[in-house]
């Protein structure tokens, strides 16, 4: 599967995970939570299992980590009110930049995926 595709699945993963974790450490919700929260969090094993069939380790990871940026970023910003200043501002900016640039590279007919 296209590694955009499982990136994003991560991601929301991610999300969900650390919004819910971020939510107990707030003591918004019962610390009994935890428990379904690192189950939850654990399925990013198999989806980059998964991700692995079709796409390198390496290249894999980079849009996961980028994508999470961007995704977290959001996340704390907009549902948690978190605050940002300019060069975080300016680093998320170039994370989504450099998903762009990987969407691009990945059109490219010289990547080599693993069978």
């Amino acid at each position: 599967m296209n590694g955009i595709v499982i990136g994003v699945l991560l991601v929301i993963v991610d999300i969900i995970s650390f919004a819910l974790l971020n939510m107990v450490y707030l003591q918004r919700i019962s610390n009994l939570y935890l428990l379904p929260i690192m189950v939850l969090y654990s399925t990013e094993l198999l989806l980059f299992l998964w991700g692995l069939q079709t796409n390198f380790m390496a290249s894999l990871n980079v849009i996961w980590t980028v994508l999470s940026i961007v995704g977290i970023t959001v996340t704390g910003v907009l549902f948690f009110k978190e605050p940002v200043s300019a060069s975080q501002t300016l680093a998320f900016i170039f994370a989504a930049i450099s998903i762009l640039l990987f969407l691009y590279a990945n059109q490219s007919k010289n990547i080599i995926t693993p069978v």
